[in-house]
């Protein structure tokens, strides 16, 4: 049976009870990824700005 781990990726600012990813065996599956800034948490308002914090946090999800 395959070992299965939660990430949890505080940086994402998303604010749920449920972790932000999992590790099933080779296989990592995220919920929603979030465009917020990793340091200040804050939503920058344009979107090439978020897409460039997604990406960051898919990396993080991606090396834990």
């Amino acid at each position: 049976m395959a070992h299965h781990e939660s990430i949890e990726l505080p940086a994402s600012g998303m604010r749920t009870p449920s972790p932000s990813a999992s590790r099933n065996g080779p296989f990592v599956f995220s919920g929603a990824v979030a465009g917020r800034d990793p340091v200040t948490r804050e939503l920058p308002t344009g979107l090439d700005g978020q897409v460039v914090n997604v990406f960051s946090h898919v990396r993080v999800l991606m090396f834990a």
